[in-house]
């Protein structure tokens, strides 16, 4: 599913390291959606201390393509944002959670993503690039 959702390669290995190094892991921040038995949705949370300031957001969200439009992502966002919230997070962040995450923001190709943050009342804090050699 990450693969046919995100505009960035993703593969298996990839998705195990994102689960596997957590620091700190937190599996109730760990959300999924289904249809049936269909995965349709995934939302990978996180938290982080920076300096005194708890934050914590997403390092992935990911809607079947086929799925898309309906709600599902923003229903996934909502819980996790309500779970971050009621463990005391006053900073949300969408993949900018590092040292563990598969970009440092929401890539300028994932259009939806950015329709969804932006109808969901996110705001673009900074820019940031994504450098591979």
């Amino acid at each position: 599913m990450a693969q046919r959702s995100l505009s960035d390669p993703v593969d298996d290995r990839l998705i195990r390291r994102l689960l596997n190094t957590e620091p700190n892991a937190r599996p109730d921040l760990h959300l999924a959606a289904w249809n049936g038995q269909r995965l349709i949705s995934v939302a990978l949370g996180s938290v982080r201390w920076y300096d005194e300031l708890l934050a914590g957001g997403s390092r992935l969200l990911v809607v079947d393509p086929a799925m898309q439009r309906r709600g599902i992502g923003a229903h996934l966002l909502n819980e996790l944002e309500q779970r971050l919230q009621a463990i005391g997070v006053h900073e949300l962040r969408v993949g900018n959670l590092a040292p563990n995450y598969l970009w440092p923001g929401v890539p300028k190709a994932n259009q939806a993503m950015h329709a969804l943050l932006s109808h969901q009342g996110y705001e673009l804090a900074g820019e940031t690039l994504n450098m591979t050699g």
